[in-house]
This record gives C-alpha cells, sequence and structure tokens, in this order.
C-alpha cells in the first residue's frame, strides 16, 4: 500500500513539468521565454557575446562602437528605431560577415545589437538614478527618473522589434 502512494507522488511530479509546458502553450514567445530572455539580457552588461557566440567575433572597432553607443544612450536616449539605423551602418561589415557565415538575415543581427544595447542603456539609467536618489538632491534625482523610464519604454519597444532569430541571439 505504501508502495503504491509513493509511486503515485512521484507519477505527479514527473508529469508536472509536462503539464507546466503544456499550459504555456507554443505560440510564438511563451511568457517564460520572455522572461528568460528578458532576465539574459539584463543580466548582461557591457558583455556581448559568450565564447560560442557570433557577437563575439565582432571586430574591436565594432565592440568599442557598441559601447559608446550604450554611453550615448544613457546620456540622451534615443529611439530604438534611431539606434537600429546607427547598427545598421556602423556595424554593415560585421553584419555581412556574420549573416553569411551563419545564415543569419543581417536585421536579426541589427536588431539583437539594438536590443543589447537598449538593455544595457536601461541598466545603466536606472543605476544612475539610484545614485541620484542617494545624492538627496530632488531636481537631479527627478531628470535621472525620467530618464530611466525613457530607457525601460527603449527597451520595451526594443523587445516588440525582436524575431524569433534575434531574441535567440540577444540571449547568447
Amino acid at each position: 500500500m505504501r508502495r503504491v502512494g509513493v509511486l503515485t507522488i512521484v507519477a505527479a511530479l514527473a508529469a508536472l513539468p509536462a503539464a507546466q509546458a503544456a499550459a504555456q502553450g507554443n505560440a510564438g514567445f511563451s511568457v517564460g521565454d520572455l522572461v528568460y530572455a528578458h532576465s539574459v539580457v539584463q543580466g548582461r552588461t557591457q558583455d556581448h557575446g559568450s565564447p560560442d557566440s557570433p557577437f563575439s567575433q565582432v571586430s574591436k572597432e565594432a565592440r568599442g562602437w557598441i559601447a559608446a553607443e550604450t554611453k550615448r544612450q544613457i546620456d540622451t536616449p534615443r529611439t530604438p528605431d534611431e539606434v537600429a539605423s546607427s547598427v545598421d551602418t556602423a556595424l554593415a561589415d560585421d553584419e555581412m560577415r556574420l549573416s553569411k557565415r551563419y545564415s543569419i538575415d543581417p536585421a536579426d543581427i541589427t536588431r539583437a545589437v539594438t536590443l543589447l544595447i537598449m538593455a544595457d542603456a536601461e541598466d545603466g539609467a536606472s543605476k544612475l538614478a539610484r545614485q541620484a536618489r542617494k545624492s538627496g538632491d530632488p531636481v537631479v534625482a527627478q531628470a535621472a527618473a525620467e530618464k530611466a523610464a525613457h530607457a525601460t519604454a527603449n527597451r520595451k519597444a526594443a523587445v516588440k522589434m525582436q524575431s524569433e532569430i534575434s531574441m535567440f541571439l540577444a540571449t547568447l
């Protein structure tokens, strides 16, 4: 009798992940996928690419440009469309090389880099807002909070621009 109870519990625990996966569905991005992708992107700060990532093979000039663009985005936020246009222009050679090597649409690379810049800018703006709150000056704190809110809105807009492939690239 005791063995049957233990087997029932084990069977119920084994079926739990399958039930959760079925509940999420497979239409587009599931909420779990987006939450995971967001946490990965938020956890990155200026580290564009693990060793196996296509972004690890971007030129040093491109990496420097991405870091500089992130700083510019923190200081004077622009829309994701404007940043994507700049990314497309500045990284044109790297995009073409990587798109041929990995059979990726260059637009997906542009969207992924744009999302990474927006996510890092949001992280930087949030840090500056926290520092401004600690300073005690309400005018500076308000301005920093507005920049942080604008950076968050830009990141959300950049997420909406993503395709499945570009979202995957951004999480590498």
